[in-house]
């Protein structure tokens, strides 16, 4: 084999791995994120389901965290 054809042959494979990693490290941060955006959905529900409880700790929780506002908390 020619030794221009090996370096043609060597940057192919580079370039492939290259592609197939920023493509993998992509879909991992797509992941991370939509898990991120899951849990937001999941605290902030609980604290829309607290309004009207007796429950002062979770209120305190949810309206320093902003989930809620302080007459939301009230009630």
């Amino acid at each position: 084999m020619d030794n221009w054809l090996k370096g043609l042959v060597a940057a192919a494979c580079v370039t492939v791995i290259a592609v197939g990693g920023f493509y993998f490290w992509q879909q991992y941060r797509q992941s991370v994120a939509a898990e991120a955006r899951a849990k937001q959905a999941q605290i902030r529900q609980g604290c829309y389901d607290a309004i009207g409880q007796n429950l002062p700790a979770l209120k305190q929780f949810c309206v320093e965290r902003g989930y809620i506002t302080k007459e939301q908390a009230e009630r």
